[in-house]
């Protein structure tokens, strides 16, 4: 539930003022795209999980790439938690 509230909660937070600032064709056409492109790269990881018998993101990439990409996937995955926390203070200061 946490990474379910962590990726789609800033966005459906955020999404009626997008639709506003982009317009409805190009804020629809945008939503599909990013949908259908976020789907490919979930489809990718899963792949990639069952070739490479391991169960996280930082242990695919040190099985595949080495350590070096380990380290850099955490870190990748430590800043995002830190943007999405950051997006939900300014969305509650300015609500």
């Amino acid at each position: 539930m946490l990474l379910l509230k962590a990726f789609i909660g800033t966005g459906v937070l955020f999404l009626p003022k997008a639709f506003f600032n982009g317009g409805l064709l190009f804020s629809t056409g945008m939503l599909i795209f990013f949908g259908v492109y976020s789907y490919w790269c979930y489809y990718i990881l899963v792949k990639a999980k069952e070739i490479t018998k391991v169960s996280s993101f930082g242990d695919i990439g040190l099985k595949l790439y080495g350590h070096w990409l380990k380290i850099l996937i955490l870190f990748a995955l430590g800043t995002t938690q830190i943007g999405f926390a950051g997006a939900y203070m300014i969305f509650t200061s300015k609500n």
